[in-house]
């Protein structure tokens, strides 16, 4: 370790030592409430129920926005870089049985208002930072000289972007359910939902401090730039003239809205041969609305890029409605004197307009991939021994979830066409076993073993094969003493037992071309819980 640079030397991830100079304080308040009311309305059979919920959620965070002991980028922890969620939502069903058919019918309704304050400062030594990147560590003063500014006036320490955006958002629905019983073995379900969404943005944009001061200087002296920088001149100016720095940014403010509609539902067929087995069809539409990327989008001129000084606000930050087709064919059986099941599913999903959520290193953007499918097998088991003391579970899925053949737009990344979906592997188990006895006439204790296994897959966003995680297995346990009806509880615990260390997310490094960060998987963890029921 080399504590006077703030780098770790060898890299060593897992070393968990991370490097900070500013501060990541957090000032997080939740708070919310739920009621859920039914009513049995005999002479109809059928019961009527009402859930009303209200959520409210604040954070104010600090960050080190670079992640390093160099002094580059930060959000200050003052209340500048916070988010606001509030939602209120209310569902009313009425559900029943006439004859051979059982139905519910349904109404829901939903409002968000959501603020996010969005801050990101130079710090003190971006410039010198900005300015050694570029000249392979010869020269501190290269910024200055190309911009024609005084040393620490482009880039000036505590200057940057100040962001906020007020988003609403209503939606509102209507459902319902049926289910017909054919025959005694043969079973029908249909489901349809109505959806409408409608959302209202106000985005509004400064640059304090004189944060856009660099990029318009370097754009005023692009010649200069170019000929001294030749070939590295592009990459110089998307690090200088990044969306953080623009002067398109400057006292800036755009409406947005967008009202849709979409039709979603489900068709099931069900056939038992016997009380031990039984196999089903089934289709179903999902639907994920549309919405805005809450961060800046610029449009350049293609051949100037971030050089351009004609660069203009995309007004439009929207993205597509997010749609998936599956169907299913399965099989539910039961063995042993029905103590053990075993199920199996063939699936095949499509999904069209994907909504991607990525970070390019400097920036958030929200991309629309034309079509994802994803298609394999699952099984599953149960078995239970016959004084019900020891139960053994698990399952295993394959699947092969892929991009399909488009052309990637711009700010899209060029290896996702025809390949596998990040966070998406092809194995994936688990298998756990749960042991009880009881302790005397009113206790008991329990003893629950669990793994989960995982093949390879990519956690970038942009399927860089340096952000790939191999294969691997989690083990946790946990011991428990209470009460026989579940009063109380008390339970010792263990989480990765085997202490396997795995990235959770890996992700370009803040301004750091080349350079990964990555969120680790947590390490093996101990502890106690202690739960009572009133």
């Amino acid at each position: 370790m080399a504590p006077d640079t703030g780098v770790a030397n060898p890299a060593n991830p897992f070393g968990r030592r991370a490097f900070s100079n500013r501060s990541t304080a957090q000032n997080i308040k939740d708070k919310g409430v739920s009621a859920e009311v039914n009513w049995d309305l005999y002479d109809l059979r059928a019961k009527l129920t009402s859930i009303t919920a209200w959520r409210d959620w604040r954070s104010i965070n600090g960050q080190d926005s670079d992640f390093s002991t160099a002094d580059i980028w930060y959000r200050a922890p003052d209340g500048r870089f916070s988010n606001e969620f509030e939602q209120a939502s209310q569902e009313i069903r009425l559900a029943g049985a006439t004859g051979h058919m059982t139905w519910l019918i349904g109404a829901f309704y939903a409002n968000e208002d959501l603020e996010s304050r969005q801050n990101l400062l130079y710090g003190n030594q971006f410039e010198r930072y900005y300015s050694l990147l570029f000249s392979q560590g010869n020269n501190a003063n290269l910024v200055s000289n190309l911009a024609g500014r005084q040393l620490g006036t482009s880039y000036a320490t505590n200057a940057g972007d100040q962001d906020r955006f007020k988003q609403r958002s209503e939606s509102y629905a209507v459902f319902t359910n049926e289910s017909v019983q054919f025959t005694p073995q043969l079973e029908g379900t249909v489901g349809v939902r109505y959806t409408y969404e409608e959302k209202r943005l106000d985005s509004m944009y400064s640059n304090i401090g004189g944060g856009s001061a660099g990029c318009a200087a370097l754009r005023a002296r692009r010649a200069t730039v170019v000929g001294t920088l030749q070939g590295q001149a592009p990459s110089f100016f998307n690090f200088g003239c990044g969306v953080y720095a623009d002067p398109a940014f400057n006292a800036a403010s755009t409406f947005q809205s967008l009202g849709e509609n979409q039709v979603s539902g489900t068709a099931k067929l069900a056939h038992r041969f016997t009380m031990d087995s039984m196999t089903y069809v089934s289709y179903a539409r999902g639907y994920k609305a549309s919405g805005f990327n809450l961060d800046r989008e610029v449009i350049v001129n293609g051949a100037l890029g971030a050089a351009d000084p004609n660069s203009r606000i995309n007004a439009n930050t929207r993205f597509a409605p997010e749609t998936v087709d599956s169907y299913e064919l399965g099989v539910k059986t039961s063995w042993l004197n029905r103590s053990a099941l075993l199920n199996a599913t063939v699936f095949y999903e499509e999904v069209a307009n994907f909504q991607l959520n990525t970070f390019s290193g400097l920036d958030f953007f929200v991309a629309s991939i034309p079509q994802v499918i994803s298609k394999g097998v699952d099984v599953d088991f149960l078995w239970s021994a016959p004084s019900r003391r020891l139960n053994v579970q698990g399952g295993v899925t394959y699947a092969e979830t892929t991009y399909g053949n488009f052309t990637p737009g711009p700010g899209v990344p060029t290896r996702l066409p025809n390949s596998t979906v990040s966070f998406a592997p092809r194995w994936s188990g688990t298998l756990a076993t749960t042991y009880s006895r009881p302790f005397g006439s009113d206790l008991v204790w329990r003893v629950n073993v669990g793994a989960k296994t995982t093949s390879s897959y990519n956690t970038g966003s942009d399927l860089n094969p340096a952000k790939q995680q191999g294969g691997f297995t989690l083990v946790n346990a946990r011991l428990g003493f209470g009460a026989q009806n579940e009063r109380w509880m008390l339970e010792a615990w263990g989480q990765n037992l085997l202490d396997r260390n795995y990235y959770q997310l890996i992700y370009d490094a803040p301004l750091q071309p080349g350079t990964l960060d990555a969120y680790l998987g947590a390490p093996r963890t101990y502890g106690l819980t202690l739960r009572v029921g009133f």
